[in-house]
C-alpha cells in the first residue's frame, strides 16, 4: 500500500536507518533507492541545522502517539524543501516495542514561500509608510479611523493611543468646513490634492502642507472610504522664500553693478538665458530686442562689415577654448546719429555646457582719457603737431626699402629766445604756432612733421627725392619769411638729409642734418639777430614817442661827454649805440605801466625795474650787440650801491654805464613824462650835483655840468 500511496512515505528504524519510501517519496527528493536506502535518515536534512533536525527526529521517535512537525529536508539537487511530516511509531506483535517510525511528507515549500512573501510585503509596506514623508489616514465611509501612520500621529499632535475606530471629526472637533466638503466630494469618487495650502494650528502657527485626498476601493470596486497623504513643506515653503528672498538680493545686486552680465550660448546662435539691466544698456539696445534669438549683431553693430568681422572674430575666438582669448578690448559701438562708444567684453565657459558667462564693460571715458593721453605723450601741446617721440617712432616704422628715399630736414626757429625776451613767452609760442601751421599747410599725405625740441622742428618725407625736398624746403623758407611777430621778422635754419638704403643707420642721417642746420644757422643767425633787435627798438620807439626822443636825446649827450673826456673813436661809437639800447628791455614792459598818467605803485615800480634784465638778455642775443648788454644791466646801478639790479657800487660800475645813468636821469628830468611836466635845467643840474658820489659819478657830473651843458648854453 505505501508504494501505491500519492503521498510521500518514509519508514526508518528505531536506529534512524532508512528502511523503506514509497515512489511518491523518491519523487519528491527526486533521489534513488540505492542512494539513501539503508542509510541514516540524516542524509535527508540539510547540514547547516542537522543537529536541531536529529533532536528533532529522535524526539519524533520517542512519541508513542501521532506527530505532526515540519522539517526542512534536502532534495538530491540540494534544493531545500518544507515538508510538514505526520508521524506514528509502529510496534512489534506485542504491541509495546517500538521497531520503527513512519512518516507522511506534505510539500509545504510554495505555501510557505507565498506566506513568507505576503508578510514580507506587509513589513516593507508598512516601513515605507512610516519612513514616508507624507502622514497617512485611512478612514472608511463613516469617516472612522481604520488606519494611521506614526507620523500622522506626530505631525497632528494626537495623543490617542486608541484613535482606530473612532470618528475623525470627533479628533478634530474644530476641522474647517473646507476639510469636511473636502472628505464628502472624495468619498463620491473625487481625488482632491493642494501643492501649498495653510493649516492653522491650535498654538496659533501656520504650517504649509502638500496633501491629497482620494477614495479607496473594496474588492467588489464599491467605495470602502477615503485615504489622506498630509506632508508638512513649512520648511521647505521658508527655504524656498528665502531662496527666492536670496534671489531677488542676488538679482537686485546683480543690476546695481556698473558691468553687464549675461548668461548665453554663441553656437549655433547667440542666446540669452539671463540679463542684467546694465548688460543691454551698456550695449545701446533693449531686453526685448535681444531676447530675440541671434538678434545680438544686428541690434548692436550697424555696420554691416565691422559686424561680420567682429562675429568672425569672436567665434573663432570662443571655439578655440583659449581663455586669454576670449577677451575683446576697446571695441567701438558706432550707431547713426549717435557719439561712438566703446565696451570691453569678456567670457568665461560654463562647463559640460555651451553657455558662456558674459561680462561687458563700458569704457568709453577710459578710452577717451587714454587717447588723450596718448596724443599728449605724441603731440605737442603748444603747436598741436607730434612730438619728438611720434617723430622717432615714425621714422622707425617708415625706415624700410617702400619709403626710399627718405628725406629728413631739421629746422631750428632763429630768434626765438630773443622774441620770448622782448616780448613774453606767449609772443614765442606765437611764433611755434605760425611755424608749426606752414608746415602742416605743406604737408604732404605720408609726411611727417613734429617739434622736436624747443626751437626745433623735423619733418620726413617719404618716396621723395632731393630736388623734390628742395623744393619743399624753398616752399618753407618763403612762407617764414612773410611771418611777424610784433613786427619782427624770423628765420628758420633748415639741414637736409636722404636715408636711400638700409644701410644708413638713421643716428648718422639725422647728425647729417643737424649738421646741415648748423651751417645754415651760423650764416641765418646772425644777420636774423641784429634786424630783430632793430626791428625791436624801432617796436617801442614807434610805439612811445617818449622813448624814443629819450633814446636819441640821451645817445647824443653820450656822444657829447665820450668826446669831452676824449675817448676814441671806438669807445664814442659803443657809447653812442650803448645810449641809443640801454632801455631797449622796456619793450617787456606792459604797456599800462609805461604810459601810466600818476606814480607807480610799489608792484609796478618793481616791474619797471626788471627792463634792465630785459635789456641784457635781448641784447646779448646778438654777436654784434653783446658788449653792449652789459651796459643796459648796469645803467640804474648807484655809485654808493644802492643801485639795481646787482648793487653795484663806484668802480664796479662801468664806465659808460656810469656815464648814461647821469645823462638817462638829466634826460628824463628835463623832458615831459606822462606822469609830469618837464622840469628846468637848472633844477635838474642842481640835483645832480647833489647826488654826486651817491647816486652818480661826481667826475662825470662835473664834465656834463661843466663842458657839456655850458656849451649848449
Amino acid at each position: 500500500m505505501i508504494d501505491y500511496a500519492n503521498v510521500p512515505i518514509i519508514v526508518w528504524d528505531t536506529h534512524l536507518i532508512i528502511t523503506r519510501f514509497n515512489h511518491a517519496f523518491e519523487k519528491l527528493l527526486g533521489i534513488s533507492a540505492e542512494k539513501i536506502l539503508g542509510k541514516s535518515i540524516e542524509i535527508l536534512f540539510p547540514q547547516s541545522n542537522l543537529i536541531e533536525t536529529m533532536e528533532t527526529i529522535k524526539d519524533i521517535s520517542s512519541h508513542r502517539n501521532m506527530f505532526m512537525e515540519e522539517i526542512d529536508v534536502c532534495k538530491d539537487d540540494k534544493t531545500i524543501l518544507k515538508v510538514i511530516w505526520n508521524s506514528a511509531i509502529i510496534y512489534d506483535e506485542d504491541q509495546v516495542t517500538p521497531i520503527s517510525v513512519i512518516a507522511q511528507g506534505y510539500d509545504v515549500t510554495t505555501l510557505k514561500a507565498a506566506e513568507m512573501e505576503v508578510s514580507y510585503f506587509q513589513e516593507l509596506l508598512q516601513y515605507i509608510i512610516n519612513h514616508s514623508n507624507s502622514a497617512v489616514a485611512v478612514h472608511d465611509l463613516n469617516m472612522n479611523y481604520i488606519y494611521v501612520s506614526q507620523k500622522y500621529l506626530d505631525q497632528y499632535n494626537v495623543n490617542d493611543p486608541n484613535i482606530i475606530g473612532k470618528h475623525h471629526y470627533d479628533i478634530f472637533p474644530d476641522l474647517p468646513q473646507k476639510w469636511r466638503d473636502v472628505h464628502q466630494r472624495c468619498l463620491k469618487g473625487e481625488v482632491i490634492n493642494a501643492d501649498r495650502d495653510i493649516y492653522p494650528r491650535d498654538d496659533g502657527t501656520v504650517q504649509w502642507t502638500r496633501w491629497e485626498c482620494r477614495p479607496w476601493f473594496k474588492q467588489d470596486q464599491s467605495i470602502g472610504g477615503i485615504i489622506v497623504y498630509t506632508e508638512v513643506i513649512t520648511d521647505l515653503i521658508q527655504t524656498e522664500l528665502e531662496l527666492e528672498s536670496s534671489r531677488q538680493n542676488l538679482l537686485d545686486v546683480m543690476n546695481s553693478l556698473p558691468i553687464g552680465i549675461a548668461v548665453n550660448s554663441v553656437d549655433p546662435v547667440v542666446k540669452f538665458n539671463y540679463m542684467n539691466e546694465n548688460f543691454w544698456k551698456i550695449y545701446g539696445t533693449t531686453r526685448e530686442i535681444l531676447e530675440k534669438n541671434d538678434s545680438f549683431w544686428e541690434a548692436v553693430y550697424e555696420d554691416p562689415i565691422f559686424r561680420e568681422e567682429l562675429k568672425k572674430r569672436v567665434e573663432a575666438d570662443i571655439a578655440s577654448n583659449d581663455p586669454t582669448r576670449m577677451q575683446w578690448l576697446d571695441v567701438p559701438i558706432a550707431k547713426k546719429d549717435e557719439k561712438t562708444r566703446y565696451i570691453s567684453a569678456y567670457a568665461t565657459p560654463i562647463p559640460k555646457s555651451n553657455l558662456l558667462i558674459s561680462t561687458v564693460i563700458d569704457v568709453t571715458d577710459q578710452k577717451l582719457k587714454e587717447d588723450e593721453i596718448r596724443y599728449i605723450s605724441y603731440h605737442d601741446f603748444i603747436t598741436g603737431i607730434p612730438n619728438r617721440r611720434y617723430f622717432s617712432e615714425m621714422f622707425e616704422s617708415y625706415d624700410h626699402e617702400g619709403n626710399y628715399p627718405i628725406v629728413v630736414m631739421i629746422m631750428d626757429l632763429n630768434g626765438l629766445k630773443l622774441i620770448n625776451d622782448a616780448f613774453g613767452h606767449g609772443k614765442g609760442n606765437q611764433a611755434l604756432r605760425q611755424i608749426a601751421q606752414i608746415l602742416k599747410s605743406l604737408k604732404r599725405e605720408k609726411d611727417i612733421i613734429s617739434r622736436i625740441g624747443g626751437d626745433e622742428f623735423a619733418i620726413i618725407l617719404p618716396q621723395t627725392k632731393p630736388e623734390e625736398a628742395n623744393g619743399i624746403r624753398s616752399k618753407i623758407e618763403q612762407d617764414i619769411e612773410n611771418q611777424t611777430i610784433e613786427g619782427i621778422h624770423y628765420s628758420l635754419s633748415i639741414g637736409m638729409a636722404v636715408k636711400s638704403n638700409e644701410s644708413q643707420s638713421i643716428n648718422d642721417v639725422l647728425k647729417i642734418a643737424e649738421e646741415d642746420m648748423y651751417k645754415n644757422k651760423v650764416f641765418q643767425g646772425r644777420s636774423m639777430r641784429s634786424r630783430a633787435i632793430n626791428g625791436i627798438l624801432s617796436t617801442l620807439t614807434d610805439k612811445f614817442e617818449v622813448e624814443k626822443l629819450h633814446s636819441e636825446k640821451v645817445s647824443w649827450y653820450c656822444v657829447e661827454i665820450g668826446n669831452a673826456m676824449q675817448l676814441n673813436k671806438a669807445d664814442i661809437d659803443e657809447l653812442k649805440m650803448a645810449g641809443m639800447l640801454h632801455d631797449i628791455g622796456k619793450i617787456s614792459i606792459p604797456d599800462h605801466i609805461l604810459s601810466k598818467p600818476g606814480k607807480l605803485s610799489r608792484e609796478e615800480w618793481s616791474i619797471m625795474q626788471e627792463h634792465t634784465i630785459h635789456g641784457y638778455n635781448i641784447l646779448r642775443a646778438a654777436d654784434e650787440y653783446s658788449n653792449l648788454a652789459l651796459y643796459a644791466l648796469t645803467h640804474h646801478e648807484r655809485i654808493d650801491g644802492t643801485g639795481y639790479p646787482n648793487g653795484l657800487k663806484g668802480d664796479e660800475i662801468p664806465l659808460i654805464s656810469r656815464i648814461i645813468g647821469v645823462v638817462d636821469a638829466y634826460e628824463a628830468m628835463t623832458a615831459d613824462r606822462p606822469y609830469r611836466k618837464s622840469l628846468n635845467k637848472e633844477y635838474a643840474i642842481s640835483e645832480l650835483i647833489a647826488h654826486s658820489n651817491t647816486q652818480f659819478d661826481a667826475q662825470i657830473v662835473d664834465i656834463f655840468v661843466n663842458q657839456v651843458l655850458k656849451n649848449e648854453r
